[in-house]
């Protein structure tokens, strides 16, 4: 399971959920189409039940598991934390993604490579987060006529992060 802790601008921490997985598209957190959105982003910060946080993380084992689920772009190694501050993605630390609230996207770090969405999936979750119906489902928050195809190159590649 991953545990989902925001964090305020002063250190202070509250635990809004425990999940085996969770979506981040644009500004989201969410788990399972139905749910509703847990976190959005504002430009104030990331607001969670009325109340604006600086960041959060996601700790637990897991993976990213970057694009959409029958259309993933790339796929971590094992995580221990995955956190996010303002508009910082970090991996264990090391920051290598930034979101852009103009085109409600996440940018590579190191290439020109932008996601719509990704997944944080814990490594005990047997079965990954792609929809057992086989398609994907439009997210909370986001008007789905924007479309959901990944930009940049649609290839295949995995990340490693310096231990």
């Amino acid at each position: 399971m991953i545990e989902l802790t925001l964090i305020d601008d002063r250190g202070g921490v509250r635990v809004a959920r425990t999940a085996p997985f969770f979506r981040i598209t644009g500004g989201n957190v969410w788990t399972s189409p139905g749910d509703g959105r847990i976190v959005r982003f504002s430009s104030s910060g990331w607001e969670f039940e009325g109340q604006v946080w600086e960041g959060m993380r996601f700790e637990g084992p897991s993976k990213l598991v970057m694009g959409l689920p029958k259309e993933p772009t790339s796929l971590s190694e094992v995580l221990q934390s995955v956190s996010i501050t303002r508009e910082v993605l970090s991996a264990n630390g090391i920051p290598f993604a930034a979101y852009d609230s103009e085109r409600d996207m996440w940018r590579s770090a190191i290439a020109e490579i932008w996601w719509h969405a990704f997944r944080i999936e814990s490594v005990s979750n047997r079965k990954s987060v792609a929809d057992a119906t086989g398609h994907s489902e439009p997210d909370p928050g986001r008007d789905p006529s924007q479309g959901t195809t990944p930009h940049g190159p649609a290839r295949r590649e995995r990340y490693h992060t310096v231990a």
